[in-house]
Protein backbone atom coordinates (compact mmCIF):
# COMPACT_ATOMS: atom_id res chain seq x y z
CA UNK A 1 0.00 0.00 0.00
CA UNK A 2 0.85 -0.14 1.48
CA UNK A 3 -0.83 3.16 2.74
CA UNK A 4 1.13 3.67 4.82
CA UNK A 5 1.68 13.43 5.22
CA UNK A 6 2.20 15.75 2.81
CA UNK A 7 1.21 20.88 0.84
CA UNK A 8 -1.41 21.82 -2.11
CA UNK A 9 -0.95 24.47 -4.69
CA UNK A 10 -0.83 28.13 -3.77
CA UNK A 11 0.04 29.72 -0.23
CA UNK A 12 -2.96 30.71 0.64
CA UNK A 13 -4.77 27.53 0.10
CA UNK A 14 -1.96 25.60 2.24
CA UNK A 15 -3.92 25.92 5.71
CA UNK A 16 -7.28 24.22 4.25
CA UNK A 17 -5.42 21.59 2.11
CA UNK A 18 -2.91 20.46 5.07
CA UNK A 19 -6.09 20.18 7.35
CA UNK A 20 -7.79 18.13 4.73
CA UNK A 21 -5.08 16.04 4.25
CA UNK A 22 -4.53 15.38 7.67
CA UNK A 23 -8.52 13.92 8.10
CA UNK A 24 -7.61 11.64 5.02
CA UNK A 25 -4.21 10.08 7.24
CA UNK A 26 -6.93 9.66 9.72
CA UNK A 27 -9.39 7.97 7.95
CA UNK A 28 -6.41 5.74 6.44
CA UNK A 29 -5.07 4.58 9.56
CA UNK A 30 -2.05 7.01 9.32
CA UNK A 31 -0.74 7.60 12.69
CA UNK A 32 -2.79 5.30 14.35
CA UNK A 33 -5.83 7.53 13.95
CA UNK A 34 -8.22 5.04 12.17
CA UNK A 35 -10.96 4.28 14.19
CA UNK A 36 -11.59 7.28 15.29
CA UNK A 37 -13.36 7.46 11.39
CA UNK A 38 -15.30 4.68 12.08
CA UNK A 39 -18.17 3.37 14.25
CA UNK A 40 -16.52 1.09 16.66
CA UNK A 41 -15.78 -2.60 15.84
CA UNK A 42 -17.40 -5.70 17.06
CA UNK A 43 -14.93 -7.49 19.32
CA UNK A 44 -12.75 -9.53 16.90
CA UNK A 45 -13.52 -12.68 16.30
CA UNK A 46 -11.18 -15.51 15.14
CA UNK A 47 -11.95 -17.07 11.29
CA UNK A 48 -14.72 -19.52 10.93
CA UNK A 49 -13.49 -22.62 9.77
CA UNK A 50 -13.74 -22.41 5.68
CA UNK A 51 -15.49 -24.83 3.85
CA UNK A 52 -13.77 -27.29 1.84
CA UNK A 53 -14.23 -25.78 -1.69
CA UNK A 54 -12.98 -27.97 -4.90
CA UNK A 55 -9.78 -26.25 -6.58
CA UNK A 56 -10.60 -24.80 -10.04
CA UNK A 57 -8.11 -24.61 -12.66
CA UNK A 58 -5.55 -21.95 -12.32
CA UNK A 59 -5.83 -19.03 -14.21
CA UNK A 60 -3.37 -17.63 -16.88
CA UNK A 61 -0.85 -15.80 -15.99
CA UNK A 62 0.00 -12.24 -15.78
CA UNK A 63 2.15 -10.90 -17.67
CA UNK A 64 3.52 -8.55 -14.89
CA UNK A 65 5.43 -9.40 -11.91
CA UNK A 66 2.95 -11.10 -9.02
CA UNK A 67 4.53 -9.01 -6.39
CA UNK A 68 7.57 -6.52 -5.10
CA UNK A 69 10.96 -6.96 -3.72
CA UNK A 70 10.44 -3.28 -1.65
CA UNK A 71 8.20 -2.04 0.49
CA UNK A 72 7.08 1.29 1.93
CA UNK A 73 5.41 1.22 5.03
CA UNK A 74 3.33 4.41 6.82
CA UNK A 75 7.44 4.77 8.78
CA UNK A 76 9.15 1.92 8.05
CA UNK A 77 10.94 0.35 4.87
CA UNK A 78 11.41 -3.29 3.68
CA UNK A 79 13.44 -4.85 0.96
CA UNK A 80 14.37 -8.37 -0.02
CA UNK A 81 18.12 -9.38 -0.97
CA UNK A 82 19.10 -11.27 -3.66
CA UNK A 83 19.66 -14.22 -1.23
CA UNK A 84 15.91 -14.19 -0.04
CA UNK A 85 17.16 -13.00 3.03
CA UNK A 86 14.51 -9.58 4.46
CA UNK A 87 16.03 -6.58 5.62
CA UNK A 88 14.08 -3.21 7.22
CA UNK A 89 14.50 -0.14 8.83
CA UNK A 90 12.99 2.72 10.69
CA UNK A 91 10.42 2.96 13.42
CA UNK A 92 9.96 -0.52 14.83
CA UNK A 93 7.97 -0.05 18.41
CA UNK A 94 5.78 -2.62 17.41
CA UNK A 95 8.03 -5.24 15.84
CA UNK A 96 7.48 -4.01 12.23
CA UNK A 97 10.72 -4.81 11.63
CA UNK A 98 11.04 -8.12 12.24
CA UNK A 99 14.38 -8.66 14.39
CA UNK A 100 13.01 -9.55 17.57
CA UNK A 101 13.37 -5.81 19.18
CA UNK A 102 11.38 -2.85 19.53
CA UNK A 103 14.38 -0.42 18.55
CA UNK A 104 13.77 1.74 15.91
CA UNK A 105 16.28 1.18 13.01
CA UNK A 106 18.43 3.55 11.35
CA UNK A 107 20.55 1.24 9.33
CA UNK A 108 18.19 -1.98 7.90
CA UNK A 109 18.18 -5.39 10.21
CA UNK A 110 17.79 -8.60 9.32
CA UNK A 111 14.30 -10.06 9.75
CA UNK A 112 14.65 -13.27 11.77
CA UNK A 113 14.70 -16.78 10.88
CA UNK A 114 13.37 -15.92 6.89
CA UNK A 115 15.01 -16.93 4.03
CA UNK A 116 14.06 -17.76 0.27
CA UNK A 117 11.61 -14.77 0.53
CA UNK A 118 9.85 -14.14 -2.46
CA UNK A 119 7.71 -11.09 -1.79
CA UNK A 120 7.33 -8.35 0.81
CA UNK A 121 4.43 -5.83 1.63
CA UNK A 122 4.31 -3.08 4.13
CA UNK A 123 0.64 -2.24 6.02
CA UNK A 124 1.15 1.09 8.35
CA UNK A 125 2.58 -0.82 11.28
CA UNK A 126 3.32 -3.99 9.76
CA UNK A 127 4.95 -6.33 7.05
CA UNK A 128 4.20 -9.56 5.14
CA UNK A 129 6.32 -12.03 3.02
CA UNK A 130 5.53 -14.76 0.77
CA UNK A 131 8.02 -17.17 0.63
CA UNK A 132 9.38 -19.25 -2.58
CA UNK A 133 7.49 -21.99 -1.30
CA UNK A 134 4.18 -20.21 -1.33
CA UNK A 135 3.86 -19.33 2.60
CA UNK A 136 2.57 -15.97 3.76
CA UNK A 137 4.47 -14.60 6.79
CA UNK A 138 3.85 -11.64 9.22
CA UNK A 139 5.09 -9.19 12.05
CA UNK A 140 5.01 -6.26 13.88
CA UNK A 141 1.51 -4.31 15.18
CA UNK A 142 -1.12 -6.92 15.34
CA UNK A 143 -3.99 -5.05 17.51
CA UNK A 144 -6.69 -5.90 14.51
CA UNK A 145 -5.45 -9.37 13.26
CA UNK A 146 -3.54 -7.84 10.38
CA UNK A 147 -1.58 -10.49 11.48
CA UNK A 148 -3.58 -13.31 10.53
CA UNK A 149 -2.13 -15.69 12.72
CA UNK A 150 -5.00 -16.21 14.84
CA UNK A 151 -4.24 -14.19 17.84
CA UNK A 152 -4.12 -9.87 18.32
CA UNK A 153 -0.88 -10.07 19.84
CA UNK A 154 1.57 -7.95 18.29
CA UNK A 155 4.90 -10.48 17.13
CA UNK A 156 8.73 -9.07 16.70
CA UNK A 157 9.66 -11.80 14.59
CA UNK A 158 7.82 -13.67 11.42
CA UNK A 159 5.27 -16.08 12.12
CA UNK A 160 3.26 -17.81 9.12
CA UNK A 161 -0.21 -16.59 8.48
CA UNK A 162 -3.12 -18.99 9.59
CA UNK A 163 -6.04 -20.55 7.86
CA UNK A 164 -4.26 -20.23 4.02
CA UNK A 165 -3.50 -22.45 1.23
CA UNK A 166 0.13 -23.37 0.60
CA UNK A 167 0.28 -22.52 -3.01
CA UNK A 168 0.27 -18.53 -2.61
CA UNK A 169 1.01 -16.40 -5.45
CA UNK A 170 0.89 -13.19 -4.26
CA UNK A 171 0.46 -10.97 -0.95
CA UNK A 172 -0.75 -7.58 -0.40
CA UNK A 173 -0.71 -4.94 2.76
CA UNK A 174 -3.19 -2.55 3.34
CA UNK A 175 -3.23 -0.02 6.64
CA UNK A 176 -4.91 -2.46 8.48
CA UNK A 177 -5.55 -5.63 6.77
CA UNK A 178 -3.67 -8.42 4.28
CA UNK A 179 -4.33 -10.04 1.07
CA UNK A 180 -3.68 -13.15 -0.03
CA UNK A 181 -3.73 -14.59 -3.93
CA UNK A 182 -3.98 -18.64 -4.01
CA UNK A 183 -2.61 -21.18 -7.18
CA UNK A 184 -6.03 -21.13 -8.04
CA UNK A 185 -6.99 -17.63 -8.44
CA UNK A 186 -8.76 -17.37 -4.69
CA UNK A 187 -8.60 -14.37 -2.95
CA UNK A 188 -8.10 -14.47 1.15
CA UNK A 189 -8.38 -11.48 3.31
CA UNK A 190 -7.64 -11.02 7.07
CA UNK A 191 -7.49 -8.31 10.07
CA UNK A 192 -9.65 -4.64 10.48
CA UNK A 193 -12.72 -5.21 8.97
CA UNK A 194 -15.18 -2.28 10.11
CA UNK A 195 -15.93 -0.45 6.86
CA UNK A 196 -15.43 -4.41 5.20
CA UNK A 197 -11.81 -4.62 3.08
CA UNK A 198 -11.72 -8.62 4.07
CA UNK A 199 -14.75 -8.96 1.82
CA UNK A 200 -16.42 -11.80 3.45
CA UNK A 201 -19.85 -9.98 4.35
CA UNK A 202 -19.10 -8.93 7.94
CA UNK A 203 -17.59 -5.90 9.65
CA UNK A 204 -16.22 -8.20 12.06
CA UNK A 205 -12.40 -8.14 12.22
CA UNK A 206 -10.62 -11.85 11.39
CA UNK A 207 -7.69 -13.09 12.91
CA UNK A 208 -7.06 -15.35 10.42
CA UNK A 209 -7.53 -15.70 6.66
CA UNK A 210 -10.77 -16.40 5.44
CA UNK A 211 -12.00 -16.61 1.82
CA UNK A 212 -13.73 -14.14 -0.14
CA UNK A 213 -16.58 -14.92 -1.52
CA UNK A 214 -17.01 -14.37 -5.36
CA UNK A 215 -13.41 -14.41 -6.06
CA UNK A 216 -12.25 -16.90 -8.97
CA UNK A 217 -9.89 -16.58 -11.83
CA UNK A 218 -8.05 -13.72 -10.43
CA UNK A 219 -4.79 -12.47 -11.71
CA UNK A 220 -4.22 -8.95 -9.68
CA UNK A 221 -4.52 -8.42 -6.08
CA UNK A 222 -4.47 -4.82 -4.13
CA UNK A 223 -4.64 -3.44 -0.92
CA UNK A 224 -5.24 0.38 0.32
CA UNK A 225 -6.42 1.86 3.21
CA UNK A 226 -9.26 0.31 4.23
CA UNK A 227 -10.57 -1.02 0.33
CA UNK A 228 -9.61 -3.91 -1.75
CA UNK A 229 -9.43 -4.89 -5.71
CA UNK A 230 -8.85 -8.03 -7.25
CA UNK A 231 -8.83 -8.14 -11.02
CA UNK A 232 -9.77 -11.12 -13.20
CA UNK A 233 -8.35 -12.95 -15.52
CA UNK A 234 -11.89 -11.42 -17.95
CA UNK A 235 -10.07 -7.93 -17.47
CA UNK A 236 -12.95 -7.08 -14.95
CA UNK A 237 -12.13 -5.24 -11.76
CA UNK A 238 -13.82 -6.01 -8.69
CA UNK A 239 -13.70 -3.81 -5.11
CA UNK A 240 -14.97 -3.63 -1.74
CA UNK A 241 -14.47 -2.19 1.83
CA UNK A 242 -14.55 1.56 2.58
CA UNK A 243 -16.35 4.15 0.08
CA UNK A 244 -16.25 7.13 1.99
CA UNK A 245 -14.67 9.72 -1.26
CA UNK A 246 -15.79 6.94 -3.58
CA UNK A 247 -12.48 4.64 -4.11
CA UNK A 248 -14.73 1.81 -5.11
CA UNK A 249 -16.00 3.63 -8.26
CA UNK A 250 -19.20 2.35 -7.92
CA UNK A 251 -20.97 6.21 -8.22
CA UNK A 252 -21.51 6.45 -4.42
CA UNK A 253 -19.85 7.23 -1.35
CA UNK A 254 -21.55 3.60 0.35
CA UNK A 255 -19.16 1.31 1.71
CA UNK A 256 -19.55 -2.64 0.21
CA UNK A 257 -18.57 -5.72 2.25
CA UNK A 258 -18.77 -7.85 -0.57
CA UNK A 259 -16.49 -7.54 -4.02
CA UNK A 260 -18.56 -5.77 -6.71
CA UNK A 261 -17.29 -4.78 -10.16
CA UNK A 262 -16.74 -1.79 -11.30
CA UNK A 263 -19.26 -1.24 -14.00
CA UNK A 264 -18.29 0.71 -17.39
CA UNK A 265 -14.81 -0.42 -17.29
CA UNK A 266 -13.22 -3.61 -18.81
CA UNK A 267 -9.87 -5.04 -19.97
CA UNK A 268 -8.26 -3.63 -17.04
CA UNK A 269 -4.79 -5.34 -16.57
CA UNK A 270 -3.44 -3.47 -13.41
CA UNK A 271 -4.75 -2.30 -10.21
CA UNK A 272 -3.19 0.22 -7.41
CA UNK A 273 -4.87 1.47 -4.15
CA UNK A 274 -3.52 4.32 -2.35
CA UNK A 275 -4.83 5.46 0.84
CA UNK A 276 -8.53 6.39 -0.66
CA UNK A 277 -8.02 6.19 -4.04
CA UNK A 278 -7.48 4.08 -7.04
CA UNK A 279 -5.86 3.72 -9.95
CA UNK A 280 -6.43 0.77 -12.91
CA UNK A 281 -4.51 0.17 -15.77
CA UNK A 282 -6.01 -0.85 -19.57
CA UNK A 283 -4.67 -3.35 -21.55
CA UNK A 284 -4.45 -0.40 -24.24
CA UNK A 285 -1.83 1.27 -22.06
CA UNK A 286 -4.59 4.20 -20.19
CA UNK A 287 -5.10 4.84 -16.65
CA UNK A 288 -7.94 5.04 -15.05
CA UNK A 289 -8.46 6.84 -11.56
CA UNK A 290 -11.27 7.66 -8.73
CA UNK A 291 -11.72 8.67 -5.43
CA UNK A 292 -10.30 11.08 -3.42
CA UNK A 293 -8.26 13.80 -5.09
CA UNK A 294 -7.45 16.32 -2.64
CA UNK A 295 -3.33 16.33 -3.61
CA UNK A 296 -4.14 15.81 -7.48
CA UNK A 297 -4.06 12.13 -6.74
CA UNK A 298 -6.28 11.04 -9.87
CA UNK A 299 -4.03 12.98 -12.20
CA UNK A 300 -6.99 15.08 -14.06
CA UNK A 301 -5.75 18.65 -13.48
CA UNK A 302 -8.38 18.86 -10.81
CA UNK A 303 -8.87 18.50 -6.94
CA UNK A 304 -12.13 17.36 -8.05
CA UNK A 305 -13.34 13.91 -6.24
CA UNK A 306 -13.96 11.41 -8.65
CA UNK A 307 -17.06 8.65 -7.61
CA UNK A 308 -16.70 7.24 -11.11
CA UNK A 309 -13.24 6.13 -13.55
CA UNK A 310 -11.81 9.16 -15.18
CA UNK A 311 -8.79 9.14 -17.19
CA UNK A 312 -5.20 10.53 -15.66
CA UNK A 313 -4.01 13.05 -18.13
CA UNK A 314 -1.59 12.01 -21.66
CA UNK A 315 -0.87 8.91 -20.25
CA UNK A 316 -1.41 6.29 -23.13
CA UNK A 317 1.39 3.66 -22.99
CA UNK A 318 0.90 2.44 -19.49
CA UNK A 319 2.15 -0.95 -18.49
CA UNK A 320 1.96 -0.98 -14.57
CA UNK A 321 0.12 1.21 -11.83
CA UNK A 322 1.46 1.74 -8.13
CA UNK A 323 0.01 4.07 -5.62
CA UNK A 324 0.30 5.07 -1.81
CA UNK A 325 -1.28 7.35 0.64
CA UNK A 326 -2.27 10.31 -2.09
CA UNK A 327 0.12 9.50 -4.42
CA UNK A 328 -0.12 7.96 -7.21
CA UNK A 329 2.47 6.08 -10.15
CA UNK A 330 2.57 4.53 -13.60
CA UNK A 331 5.02 2.59 -15.09
CA UNK A 332 5.30 3.27 -19.26
CA UNK A 333 5.89 0.67 -21.61
CA UNK A 334 9.09 2.67 -22.49
CA UNK A 335 10.59 1.88 -19.10
CA UNK A 336 9.82 5.52 -17.81
CA UNK A 337 8.02 6.18 -14.93
CA UNK A 338 5.71 8.76 -14.48
CA UNK A 339 4.23 10.23 -10.84
CA UNK A 340 1.18 12.52 -9.60
CA UNK A 341 -0.46 13.89 -6.12
CA UNK A 342 1.11 14.40 -2.95
CA UNK A 343 4.49 16.14 -2.94
CA UNK A 344 5.31 17.87 0.20
CA UNK A 345 8.10 15.73 1.26
CA UNK A 346 9.31 15.08 -2.26
CA UNK A 347 8.05 11.47 -3.19
CA UNK A 348 7.17 11.61 -6.39
CA UNK A 349 10.77 12.11 -7.28
CA UNK A 350 10.81 14.73 -10.08
CA UNK A 351 13.66 16.83 -8.03
CA UNK A 352 10.45 19.30 -6.80
CA UNK A 353 8.69 19.25 -3.43
CA UNK A 354 5.36 20.86 -5.50
CA UNK A 355 2.32 18.16 -6.18
CA UNK A 356 1.29 17.55 -9.40
CA UNK A 357 -2.35 17.59 -10.77
CA UNK A 358 -0.65 15.55 -13.84
CA UNK A 359 1.52 13.09 -14.15
CA UNK A 360 4.94 14.45 -13.85
CA UNK A 361 8.18 12.08 -15.02
CA UNK A 362 10.21 10.78 -12.36
CA UNK A 363 13.85 11.13 -12.40
CA UNK A 364 15.16 7.98 -13.75
CA UNK A 365 17.71 5.61 -11.81
CA UNK A 366 18.03 2.93 -14.71
CA UNK A 367 15.70 -0.12 -15.45
CA UNK A 368 12.63 -0.25 -13.12
CA UNK A 369 12.48 -3.85 -10.80
CA UNK A 370 10.70 -3.58 -8.42
CA UNK A 371 8.87 -0.62 -6.39
CA UNK A 372 6.76 0.92 -3.76
CA UNK A 373 4.90 4.10 -2.66
CA UNK A 374 3.93 4.81 1.19
CA UNK A 375 2.32 7.80 2.34
CA UNK A 376 5.20 10.07 2.69
CA UNK A 377 8.33 8.20 0.96
CA UNK A 378 8.90 5.82 -1.87
CA UNK A 379 11.12 3.03 -2.82
CA UNK A 380 12.33 1.84 -5.82
CA UNK A 381 15.00 -1.07 -7.21
CA UNK A 382 16.77 -1.07 -10.41
CA UNK A 383 17.90 -4.36 -12.35
CA UNK A 384 21.31 -4.14 -11.43
CA UNK A 385 20.40 -4.70 -7.91
CA UNK A 386 20.44 -1.01 -6.31
CA UNK A 387 17.93 0.04 -3.94
CA UNK A 388 16.89 3.50 -4.34
CA UNK A 389 14.32 5.89 -2.04
CA UNK A 390 13.05 9.04 -2.10
CA UNK A 391 10.58 10.93 -0.25
CA UNK A 392 9.92 11.58 3.71
CA UNK A 393 12.71 10.94 5.82
CA UNK A 394 12.26 12.09 9.12
CA UNK A 395 12.53 8.94 10.93
CA UNK A 396 15.73 8.14 9.00
CA UNK A 397 13.89 5.13 6.96
CA UNK A 398 15.18 6.06 3.08
CA UNK A 399 18.59 4.79 4.71
CA UNK A 400 20.80 7.78 4.24
CA UNK A 401 22.22 8.51 7.59
CA UNK A 402 20.18 11.38 8.01
CA UNK A 403 16.58 12.65 8.26
CA UNK A 404 16.74 14.70 5.28
CA UNK A 405 14.14 14.55 2.63
CA UNK A 406 14.90 13.46 -0.59
CA UNK A 407 12.94 15.02 -3.76
CA UNK A 408 14.96 12.45 -6.35
CA UNK A 409 15.61 8.80 -6.52
CA UNK A 410 18.73 8.44 -4.07
CA UNK A 411 20.66 5.51 -4.55
CA UNK A 412 21.11 4.38 -0.13
CA UNK A 413 21.33 0.40 -0.16
CA UNK A 414 22.16 -2.26 -2.79
CA UNK A 415 21.44 -5.76 -3.07
CA UNK A 416 17.69 -5.93 -3.94
CA UNK A 417 16.44 -8.96 -5.57
CA UNK A 418 14.29 -8.43 -8.63
CA UNK A 419 10.40 -8.84 -8.53
CA UNK A 420 9.33 -11.87 -10.60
Amino acid sequence: MNTSHDTRRGFGARTLAALTFGLLLAACGGGGGGDAAEPAAAAPAPAPAPAPVPSPPPPAASALPEGQTVAAGLRHTVFVKPDGTVWSLGDNPDGRLGDGSITNRLAPVRATGLAQVRFVSAGDSFTLALSQSGTAWSWGLNDRGQLGDGSATNRLAPVPVSGLPANLKSIAAGSYHGLALDGQGRVWAWGRNVSGPVGDGSTTDRLSAVMVPGMSNVVRIAAGGFHSAAVKADGTLWMWGRNHLGQLGDGTTNNSLVPQAVMGIASIKDVALGCCHTVAVTQSGGVLTWGSNDAGELGDGTTTLRLRPVAAAGIGNARQAFAGGARSFALLSTGTLQGWGENRDGGIGDGTFASRLTPATVQSFGSLASFSAGIAHTLGAASDGKGYAWGGNSNGRLATGDTTNRAVPTQTFGEVRAAQ
